[in-house]
């Protein structure tokens, strides 16, 4: 106000006389120079009301249009100069502040919409989170250097336990895949587990090209291996039937597949299913021949029905019976057929009793034309 009175008083200095400026001067030349040596303190106490964008406006309004221009009238370049310095770095720490405020928030409502994490089962969706969190953490480092605020920090500490659950749950799914090649497939238990597995899988994968065609081989391959399987498991083939259709399956699915590599080879696997199929086999044979022979136990005292009836019974042997059970079969048989000897007419009777009506009639109707030829 001084500075513009005696700017006045020199542009109307006929209505001035000189004696009247040299009395405002002095006031002037004072506060200018208190102005000099307060500004340092006074500057260093000047900030925004608060880090609204309003008041960041109203203080840069007030520093460098009010301030700065008044210093610069006062001819007080310096100061002016540092007023300005001061303005734009209080400035731009507010903005800072508002910055990392603003990508704090951003984070934490990121988090909190992802935070069942530990639910998701597709490794895409996880890699594109894991991209995700990985940029706001490269954010919230860059702007942790320019300015230190709790929220920042908060959202830091959270954000690395985020990713961290991100990069186990993809390691864990990972892990699955990777165990597959090193499962066994021997029995059709092993089959079913190893297609829940692969399944499962399938849907981890989906998006990832390169994971999902492995895993699509291999359950083309399991699907293989489960028909396979069922056709071995056929306990009505003979034992040779089996060995030849084991080398016909091997040589299908070898084919099936030409250079394309399964976990389980096929050689390897159709050998499993043969000795996991032969050993339940070798079973049932165990357990007829056993109940055979305990049938047969008292054959020398059986009468012409249970003869007969043990006999029948002999006949249809079931085709999973060994090479040495059917020698003990044969030596039962040796004995029954003894006993049927001495039971030669009672038998005769009992297989008479089993044929139907009509071949009963012409049964008896050539006995009796025997017997009258006789």
């Amino acid at each position: 106000m001084l500075k513009d009175a005696c700017d006045r008083m020199l542009a109307e200095k006929p209505a001035w006389t000189g004696s009247e400026l040299a009395e405002i001067q002095p006031h002037y030349e004072r506060a200018r120079q208190t102005v000099i040596v307060m500004s340092p303190e006074w500057l260093a106490r000047q900030t925004p009301k608060n880090d609204s964008p309003d008041a960041i406006g109203d203080f840069k309004h007030k520093m460098l249009h009010l301030v700065g221009n008044n210093l610069k009238k006062l001819g007080l370049d310096e100061q002016a100069r540092q007023v300005e310095l001061h303005t734009l770095q209080i400035i731009r720490k507010a903005e800072t502040i508002v910055e990392a405020r603003h990508l704090a928030r951003d984070v934490q409502s990121w988090l909190t919409a992802h935070g069942d994490v530990m639910r998701l089962v597709r490794v895409a969706e996880l890699r594109g989170l894991k991209d995700v969190g990985n940029d706001y953490a490269r954010k919230l480092q860059g702007i942790g250097e320019r300015i230190q605020l709790s929220e920042v920090a908060q959202a830091r500490t959270q954000l690395s336990d985020f990713l961290a659950k991100l990069k186990e749950s993809e390691a864990s799914i990972i892990k699955r895949g990777s165990a597959l090649w090193q499962a066994k497939v021997r029995s059709e238990d092993d089959i079913m587990s190893l297609q829940t597995e692969v399944d499962a899988l399938i849907m981890a994968f989906e998006n990832v090209p390169n994971d999902l065609e492995d895993l699509q081989l291999m359950r083309r391959g399991l699907r293989l291996y489960d028909r396979a399987f069922r056709r071995l498991s056929d306990d009505n083939l003979e034992w040779k039937e089996l060995g030849d259709l084991a080398a016909e399956i091997r040589k299908e699915i070898c084919d099936a597949f030409g250079n394309e590599e399964l976990p389980w080879p096929p050689d390897k696997t159709i050998d499993g299913f043969i000795h996991d199929i032969s050993k339940r086999r070798k079973d049932l044979s165990v357990a007829w021949i056993d109940g055979v022979e305990k049938d047969a136990a008292d054959v020398a005292a059986m009468n012409a029905t249970e003869a007969n009836r043990l006999h029948t019974r002999l006949g249809a042997p079931p085709a999973v019976l060994t090479e040495p059970h059917a020698t003990r079969l044969e030596h039962i048989n040796k004995k029954l057929t003894s006993r049927l000897g001495i039971l030669s007419v009672e038998w005769l009777v009992e297989k008479f009793k089993e044929l139907p009506e009509k071949s009963r009639k012409e049964f008896l109707s050539r006995l009796r034309d025997i017997t009258n030829a006789k």
